[in-house]
């Protein structure tokens, strides 16, 4: 007997390589958690090189494939011929835009940089144009896709969002006594102690986190001598670190997610070249978490978040204004940052939370999949 059940749909998401939870990686992660437990849909993660050629058969005939921060690949491009040939939907997601970023960042007129950029924007151009749907991290990204890339049907735009990861680690440390945990980072990260920790995730392979490590030393400057600054993300442990700026290197995951929860507040001291393609996971995650930002205005980028309202503004730091704030014991136990804080995390519960980003990703595959009949013969 013919059996006309439907068959499982096969969704195959490319992403980094995932040897450590890095920023690029959670928003592959939250389309990997949106869909890997509903039965309609057999779902893979594939990190896509020239060793990923005996996938090509789930690559090229799965019903979707989704590639998420991974439009510069020769690799990518490859595959989304293949399929535009073939008439399988495929759906790039621009976490960013690399050619633009680099330019507003580093500018410069040298061969090598020219050559780069012109790379990484006709990677970018081809899978835009080549996709059957893109997907963009913000507002402002997608209006950028358009304005060089020029307007296509079927652009979209879903929000960088907190990962169930994150949340979930976030409720396991609250279970644990917080004078242990804070003991225990203290002791291995040789903070001192009695000092208030302002933490500062930069990530060194991202060229906007480069741009606010260099601004460090600006920032040093205004620390009342019971703060100190950790710095996340350097290739080892107090590289460069003088003073009260502490570089912690590279942390576990759950290490990092305690740092935030330990920590007095969030330092993001991003200069105004600094930018992104959508709300930094960080800024995120210290909203989830209850945690005053100290921030600039470009650290905040993409959100709605007002300067003394949802996160302490300290553009002023990084100018040559002669009025500059102190970052004091006195300031960082107002009861005011308690209030911004508070304001902050009310904002990010509202809008960037893993139920919304979800929402928006199985609207996006129900309209895509109700245009074709996935029956089993």
């Amino acid at each position: 007997m013919r059996d006309n059940s439907r068959r499982r749909i096969k969704i195959v998401i490319i992403g980094s390589y995932p040897d450590r939870i890095k920023g690029s990686l959670l928003r592959q992660l939250n389309i990997w958690y949106s869909i890997r437990d509903l039965e309609s849909f057999n779902v893979m993660y594939i990190h896509l090189t020239k060793e990923s050629v005996h996938r090509m058969r789930d690559l090229i005939f799965s019903d979707i494939v989704i590639l998420s921060g991974t439009a510069s690949s020769i690799y990518s491009l490859l595959l989304l011929f293949i399929r535009k040939i073939l008439r399988k939907p495929s759906i790039v997601d621009f976490h960013g835009i690399g050619w633009y970023e680099d330019s507003i960042a580093h500018g410069g007129n040298k061969l090598k940089q020219v050559l780069r950029r012109s790379l990484t924007f006709t990677y970018e151009f081809l899978a835009y144009k080549t996709a059957d749907h893109v997907v963009a991290a913000s507002h402002l990204l997608s209006f950028i896709l358009k304005r060089y890339f020029k307007p296509r049907k079927n652009l979209h735009v879903i929000e960088n969002s907190v990962t169930p990861l994150f949340e979930k680690i976030v409720k396991r440390l609250r279970d644990l006594d917080p004078s242990l945990l804070r003991r225990h980072l203290h002791d291995v990260l040789k903070i001192p102690h009695n000092s208030y920790v302002l933490l500062c995730p930069l990530p060194e392979n991202f060229a906007s986190n480069k741009l606010a490590i260099d601004a460090l030393s600006d920032i040093e400057k205004s620390l009342d001598e019971k703060v100190c600054i950790i710095v996340t993300g350097v290739k080892s442990r107090n590289e460069k670190g003088v003073g009260r700026v502490i570089y912690a290197g590279y942390l576990s995951y759950v290490e990092y997610v305690a740092l935030i929860m330990i920590s007095s507040g969030v330092l993001l001291p991003y200069p105004p070249n600094a930018i992104c393609g959508g709300v930094r996971n960080k800024v995120l995650e210290a909203g989830y978490c209850g945690k005053i930002l100290f921030s600039t205005r470009t650290g905040v980028l993409f959100t709605k978040a007002q300067p003394k309202v949802h996160y302490y503004p300290i553009d002023d730091l990084l100018s040559d204004s002669n009025d500059k704030i102190t970052i004091s014991v006195d300031l960082l136990t107002k009861k005011e940052l308690d209030c911004m804080a508070k304001e902050f995390k009310s904002y990010i519960d509202s809008r960037h939370l893993f139920t919304e980003f979800k929402s928006n990703l199985l609207k996006l595959l129900a309209k895509i999949l109700s245009r074709t009949q996935y029956l089993a013969t």
